[in-house]
């Protein structure tokens, strides 16, 4: 995914999607990026992604919101980027294939299930590997007592 560009206080900062933006963002709030529905969350996602993405970023959230309050066309920019060459502005998140609301939710059940059914369906594989070696070895055997 392409990162756009924000200018804040003369300085260009990356923005854009990132696993570490999520992770600030639920520290922040206590609470997941699925349930970033009002603007004060979009603005602290706005926030975390800045720091997530750009270590130069060193506004403290409070001098931010001061700054957000005198640039509020910056929270439109975070939340719609250009899309391809026909410039329909498209959301954050359909630019990763998903709409906002779902893709979030999404990638929500994905991390929490991921770690449950990754070790279960390898565990399966491994269970798959070791009956076919033990059928090949009686195999074997059977042929060697006739």
């Amino acid at each position: 995914m392409k990162h756009d560009i924000i200018s804040i206080q003369g300085e260009s900062y990356k923005v854009g999607f990132s696993f570490m933006a999520i992770k600030e963002y639920e520290e922040l709030t206590g609470k997941s990026v699925a349930e970033c529905t009002t603007t004060y969350d979009t603005l602290l996602l706005m926030f975390c992604t800045l720091r997530a993405k750009n270590k130069t970023f060193l506004l403290n959230l409070d001098q931010f919101i001061a700054f957000m309050d005198e640039n509020p066309e910056l929270l439109n920019d975070f939340q719609f980027t250009d899309g391809k060459e026909d410039k329909k502005k498209v959301s954050l998140m359909k630019t990763l294939g998903m709409g906002k609301t779902l893709g979030l939710w999404m990638l929500s059940i994905l991390l929490w299930f991921a770690p449950i059914w990754i070790p279960i369906i390898f565990g399966m594989m491994l269970l798959w590997k070791i009956w076919t070696l033990v059928i090949v070895v009686f195999k074997m055997i059977g042929r060697k007592s006739a």
